[in-house]
Protein backbone atom coordinates (compact mmCIF):
# COMPACT_ATOMS: atom_id res chain seq x y z
CA UNK A 1 0.00 0.00 0.00
CA UNK A 2 1.70 3.49 -1.29
CA UNK A 3 1.53 6.29 1.22
CA UNK A 4 -1.15 8.29 -0.48
CA UNK A 5 -3.74 5.01 -0.05
CA UNK A 6 -2.47 4.59 3.32
CA UNK A 7 -3.91 8.08 4.21
CA UNK A 8 -6.69 7.61 2.01
CA UNK A 9 -7.86 4.49 4.32
CA UNK A 10 -7.20 6.26 6.88
CA UNK A 11 -9.16 8.84 6.31
CA UNK A 12 -11.78 6.91 5.29
CA UNK A 13 -12.16 4.90 8.61
CA UNK A 14 -12.32 8.22 10.49
CA UNK A 15 -14.93 8.96 8.64
CA UNK A 16 -17.06 5.96 9.17
CA UNK A 17 -15.90 6.40 12.74
CA UNK A 18 -17.42 9.69 12.86
CA UNK A 19 -20.56 8.83 11.01
CA UNK A 20 -21.21 5.88 13.43
CA UNK A 21 -20.66 8.42 16.42
CA UNK A 22 -23.35 10.92 15.06
CA UNK A 23 -26.06 7.82 13.98
CA UNK A 24 -28.40 8.00 17.10
CA UNK A 25 -28.35 4.64 19.38
CA UNK A 26 -31.69 5.20 20.69
CA UNK A 27 -34.13 4.14 17.70
CA UNK A 28 -37.79 3.09 17.75
CA UNK A 29 -36.81 -0.58 17.44
CA UNK A 30 -36.45 -0.31 21.41
CA UNK A 31 -39.77 1.44 21.98
CA UNK A 32 -42.54 -1.14 24.29
CA UNK A 33 -45.77 -0.62 25.17
CA UNK A 34 -47.95 -2.62 27.70
CA UNK A 35 -50.17 -5.01 26.24
CA UNK A 36 -52.94 -4.37 28.27
CA UNK A 37 -53.17 -0.77 28.05
CA UNK A 38 -52.96 -1.02 23.99
CA UNK A 39 -55.43 -3.88 23.58
CA UNK A 40 -58.91 -5.45 25.37
CA UNK A 41 -57.42 -8.80 24.48
CA UNK A 42 -53.44 -10.33 24.33
CA UNK A 43 -54.22 -10.78 20.41
CA UNK A 44 -55.90 -7.20 20.02
CA UNK A 45 -52.51 -6.19 21.63
CA UNK A 46 -50.43 -8.25 19.41
CA UNK A 47 -52.47 -6.74 16.32
CA UNK A 48 -51.97 -3.29 17.66
CA UNK A 49 -48.39 -3.69 18.44
CA UNK A 50 -48.18 -4.81 14.17
CA UNK A 51 -49.61 -1.97 13.06
CA UNK A 52 -47.67 0.67 14.75
CA UNK A 53 -44.23 -1.76 13.84
CA UNK A 54 -43.48 -2.02 17.23
CA UNK A 55 -40.67 -4.92 17.87
CA UNK A 56 -41.43 -5.06 21.37
CA UNK A 57 -43.69 -5.29 24.15
CA UNK A 58 -44.29 -5.31 28.18
CA UNK A 59 -46.42 -8.29 30.04
CA UNK A 60 -48.33 -7.26 32.94
CA UNK A 61 -51.35 -8.47 33.22
CA UNK A 62 -53.52 -10.92 30.53
CA UNK A 63 -56.00 -7.89 28.99
CA UNK A 64 -58.70 -10.44 28.97
CA UNK A 65 -58.47 -12.03 32.26
CA UNK A 66 -56.61 -9.76 34.05
CA UNK A 67 -54.17 -12.59 35.68
CA UNK A 68 -50.62 -11.62 36.05
CA UNK A 69 -48.61 -13.30 33.17
CA UNK A 70 -45.64 -14.30 36.10
CA UNK A 71 -48.51 -16.13 37.89
CA UNK A 72 -50.09 -18.26 34.21
CA UNK A 73 -49.35 -21.83 34.16
CA UNK A 74 -46.34 -23.50 31.94
CA UNK A 75 -48.93 -23.83 28.82
CA UNK A 76 -50.45 -20.67 29.02
CA UNK A 77 -47.38 -19.08 28.97
CA UNK A 78 -46.53 -21.24 26.00
CA UNK A 79 -49.51 -20.17 23.91
CA UNK A 80 -48.89 -16.70 24.36
CA UNK A 81 -44.99 -17.39 23.93
CA UNK A 82 -45.78 -18.82 20.50
CA UNK A 83 -48.35 -16.00 19.55
CA UNK A 84 -45.78 -13.11 20.02
CA UNK A 85 -43.00 -15.20 18.39
CA UNK A 86 -45.37 -15.63 15.22
CA UNK A 87 -45.99 -12.25 14.91
CA UNK A 88 -42.11 -11.47 15.34
CA UNK A 89 -42.84 -9.21 18.47
CA UNK A 90 -40.38 -9.52 21.69
CA UNK A 91 -41.06 -9.41 25.36
CA UNK A 92 -39.03 -6.66 26.78
CA UNK A 93 -39.86 -6.45 30.67
CA UNK A 94 -42.06 -9.35 32.54
CA UNK A 95 -44.10 -6.72 35.03
CA UNK A 96 -44.47 -8.28 38.02
CA UNK A 97 -46.13 -6.58 41.32
CA UNK A 98 -43.40 -8.80 43.51
CA UNK A 99 -42.74 -7.01 46.84
CA UNK A 100 -45.41 -4.38 45.99
CA UNK A 101 -47.43 -4.34 49.19
CA UNK A 102 -47.13 -3.98 52.47
CA UNK A 103 -45.03 -6.20 54.20
CA UNK A 104 -45.87 -5.96 57.70
CA UNK A 105 -49.83 -6.38 56.76
CA UNK A 106 -49.72 -9.25 54.30
CA UNK A 107 -47.40 -11.60 55.73
CA UNK A 108 -48.69 -14.84 54.43
CA UNK A 109 -47.11 -13.05 50.90
CA UNK A 110 -44.28 -11.49 52.00
CA UNK A 111 -43.56 -15.56 53.25
CA UNK A 112 -44.06 -16.51 49.55
CA UNK A 113 -42.01 -14.55 47.95
CA UNK A 114 -39.01 -16.30 47.14
CA UNK A 115 -41.97 -18.90 45.54
CA UNK A 116 -43.04 -16.06 43.53
CA UNK A 117 -39.50 -14.22 42.52
CA UNK A 118 -39.25 -18.60 41.09
CA UNK A 119 -42.28 -18.69 39.00
CA UNK A 120 -41.60 -15.05 37.81
CA UNK A 121 -38.39 -16.21 36.32
CA UNK A 122 -40.02 -19.62 34.76
CA UNK A 123 -42.38 -17.29 33.02
CA UNK A 124 -39.76 -14.80 31.58
CA UNK A 125 -37.74 -17.97 30.61
CA UNK A 126 -40.48 -18.78 28.59
CA UNK A 127 -41.51 -15.31 27.05
CA UNK A 128 -38.27 -15.11 26.34
CA UNK A 129 -36.92 -12.20 28.45
CA UNK A 130 -34.69 -11.74 31.37
CA UNK A 131 -35.80 -8.70 32.82
CA UNK A 132 -38.22 -8.87 35.54
CA UNK A 133 -39.87 -5.91 37.44
CA UNK A 134 -40.42 -5.44 41.16
CA UNK A 135 -40.77 -3.01 43.77
CA UNK A 136 -39.98 -2.34 47.07
CA UNK A 137 -42.99 -2.29 49.76
CA UNK A 138 -45.34 0.03 50.82
CA UNK A 139 -44.26 3.17 51.04
CA UNK A 140 -42.90 4.22 54.71
CA UNK A 141 -43.11 0.66 56.24
CA UNK A 142 -39.56 -0.27 55.79
CA UNK A 143 -35.91 1.59 55.54
CA UNK A 144 -33.84 1.33 52.81
CA UNK A 145 -31.31 -1.20 54.36
CA UNK A 146 -34.44 -3.42 55.11
CA UNK A 147 -35.24 -2.87 51.26
CA UNK A 148 -31.85 -3.85 50.23
CA UNK A 149 -31.66 -7.21 52.23
CA UNK A 150 -34.95 -8.32 51.26
CA UNK A 151 -34.04 -7.86 47.91
CA UNK A 152 -30.86 -9.30 48.58
CA UNK A 153 -32.38 -12.71 48.87
CA UNK A 154 -33.75 -12.74 45.65
CA UNK A 155 -30.10 -11.86 44.16
CA UNK A 156 -28.63 -15.56 44.22
CA UNK A 157 -31.73 -17.09 42.18
CA UNK A 158 -31.77 -14.37 39.75
CA UNK A 159 -27.96 -14.99 38.75
CA UNK A 160 -28.55 -18.46 38.68
CA UNK A 161 -31.11 -17.82 35.90
CA UNK A 162 -28.93 -15.26 34.56
CA UNK A 163 -32.18 -12.83 35.09
CA UNK A 164 -32.32 -9.04 35.99
CA UNK A 165 -34.50 -7.62 38.69
CA UNK A 166 -35.62 -4.29 37.70
CA UNK A 167 -36.92 -2.27 40.36
CA UNK A 168 -39.25 0.73 39.43
CA UNK A 169 -39.33 4.09 41.38
CA UNK A 170 -43.31 3.98 42.02
CA UNK A 171 -44.65 6.54 44.49
CA UNK A 172 -46.92 3.75 46.47
CA UNK A 173 -43.60 2.67 47.21
CA UNK A 174 -40.79 2.96 49.60
CA UNK A 175 -38.68 4.00 46.24
CA UNK A 176 -40.40 6.38 44.69
CA UNK A 177 -38.02 8.87 43.80
CA UNK A 178 -34.54 9.24 41.91
CA UNK A 179 -32.61 9.75 44.66
CA UNK A 180 -33.96 6.99 46.72
CA UNK A 181 -33.85 4.32 43.87
CA UNK A 182 -29.97 5.65 43.80
CA UNK A 183 -29.69 4.89 47.69
CA UNK A 184 -30.93 1.44 46.85
CA UNK A 185 -29.10 0.46 44.69
CA UNK A 186 -25.96 1.10 45.93
CA UNK A 187 -26.83 -1.09 48.68
CA UNK A 188 -27.34 -4.00 45.70
CA UNK A 189 -23.95 -4.25 43.50
CA UNK A 190 -25.34 -6.96 42.11
CA UNK A 191 -25.26 -6.58 38.08
CA UNK A 192 -28.66 -8.82 38.47
CA UNK A 193 -30.13 -5.68 40.09
CA UNK A 194 -31.71 -2.71 37.76
CA UNK A 195 -33.14 0.25 37.23
CA UNK A 196 -36.82 0.76 35.94
CA UNK A 197 -36.71 5.06 35.97
CA UNK A 198 -39.96 7.02 35.70
CA UNK A 199 -39.41 10.23 35.93
CA UNK A 200 -42.98 10.95 36.03
CA UNK A 201 -43.37 8.86 39.57
CA UNK A 202 -40.22 10.83 41.02
CA UNK A 203 -42.25 13.93 39.95
CA UNK A 204 -45.18 12.79 41.77
CA UNK A 205 -43.36 13.02 45.00
CA UNK A 206 -42.25 16.52 44.09
CA UNK A 207 -38.49 15.71 42.77
CA UNK A 208 -37.27 17.71 40.04
CA UNK A 209 -36.51 14.59 38.60
CA UNK A 210 -35.25 16.00 35.44
CA UNK A 211 -32.73 16.68 34.49
CA UNK A 212 -31.43 16.91 38.46
CA UNK A 213 -33.16 13.47 39.49
CA UNK A 214 -31.40 11.74 36.21
CA UNK A 215 -28.48 13.15 36.96
CA UNK A 216 -28.07 11.05 40.22
CA UNK A 217 -28.90 7.72 38.54
CA UNK A 218 -26.11 4.90 37.61
CA UNK A 219 -26.61 5.22 33.91
CA UNK A 220 -25.03 2.07 33.31
CA UNK A 221 -27.77 0.08 35.85
CA UNK A 222 -30.76 1.58 33.60
CA UNK A 223 -32.35 -0.79 31.57
CA UNK A 224 -35.25 0.68 31.00
CA UNK A 225 -37.43 3.78 31.23
CA UNK A 226 -41.13 4.48 31.46
CA UNK A 227 -42.85 6.96 29.73
CA UNK A 228 -46.23 7.85 30.84
CA UNK A 229 -48.79 9.40 28.19
CA UNK A 230 -49.97 11.84 30.72
CA UNK A 231 -46.63 13.51 30.96
CA UNK A 232 -47.46 14.07 26.94
CA UNK A 233 -50.25 16.99 27.42
CA UNK A 234 -50.02 17.90 30.82
CA UNK A 235 -48.97 21.51 32.06
CA UNK A 236 -46.15 19.93 34.17
CA UNK A 237 -44.90 17.72 31.34
CA UNK A 238 -42.03 16.18 31.06
CA UNK A 239 -39.32 17.43 28.09
CA UNK A 240 -39.17 14.01 26.71
CA UNK A 241 -37.50 15.73 23.92
CA UNK A 242 -34.42 16.75 26.12
CA UNK A 243 -34.26 13.94 27.59
CA UNK A 244 -34.15 11.15 25.06
CA UNK A 245 -31.32 13.65 23.60
CA UNK A 246 -29.72 12.66 26.73
CA UNK A 247 -30.39 9.31 26.83
CA UNK A 248 -28.85 8.65 23.25
CA UNK A 249 -26.20 10.95 23.96
CA UNK A 250 -25.27 9.37 27.34
CA UNK A 251 -25.37 5.99 25.11
CA UNK A 252 -28.32 4.35 26.54
CA UNK A 253 -28.76 0.81 25.74
CA UNK A 254 -32.01 -0.75 27.13
CA UNK A 255 -35.60 0.17 26.64
CA UNK A 256 -38.14 2.47 26.25
CA UNK A 257 -41.41 1.29 27.92
CA UNK A 258 -44.72 3.53 26.82
CA UNK A 259 -47.68 3.39 30.14
CA UNK A 260 -50.44 4.80 27.63
CA UNK A 261 -52.89 4.80 30.86
CA UNK A 262 -55.75 4.60 28.00
CA UNK A 263 -59.41 3.21 29.18
CA UNK A 264 -62.83 3.97 28.47
CA UNK A 265 -64.55 4.24 25.53
CA UNK A 266 -61.55 6.12 23.61
CA UNK A 267 -59.27 3.35 24.94
CA UNK A 268 -57.79 2.75 21.54
CA UNK A 269 -58.01 6.03 20.19
CA UNK A 270 -55.56 7.43 23.14
CA UNK A 271 -53.31 4.65 23.10
CA UNK A 272 -52.99 5.24 19.01
CA UNK A 273 -51.95 8.93 19.47
CA UNK A 274 -49.45 8.33 22.75
CA UNK A 275 -47.61 5.22 20.47
CA UNK A 276 -47.41 8.16 18.20
CA UNK A 277 -46.37 10.82 19.82
CA UNK A 278 -43.28 8.92 21.71
CA UNK A 279 -42.58 6.92 18.00
CA UNK A 280 -42.48 10.70 16.69
CA UNK A 281 -39.95 11.97 19.70
CA UNK A 282 -37.54 9.09 19.39
CA UNK A 283 -37.93 9.52 15.26
CA UNK A 284 -36.35 13.11 15.76
CA UNK A 285 -33.28 11.89 17.14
Amino acid sequence: MTRRELFAATAAAGLASRLAAAKPRLTKSRVAAITDEIGRTESDAVDFAKKHSLQMVELRVVPETKKEFAQLTAPELKAFATELTAAKIKVSLLKTSLLKFNWHEDEKRFARRMDDLNAAIAAAQILGTDRIRIFTGARGTADLRTIAATIQEMVPAAERARMRLVIENEPSQNAGTSAELKSLLELLPSAAVAANWDPWNAMSLGENAWPEGYKLLPKDRLLNIQVKAESFGSPDRIRWKSILQTLDHDGYTGTLSLATEAAGSTFIEKADDAVDELLHLVGLL
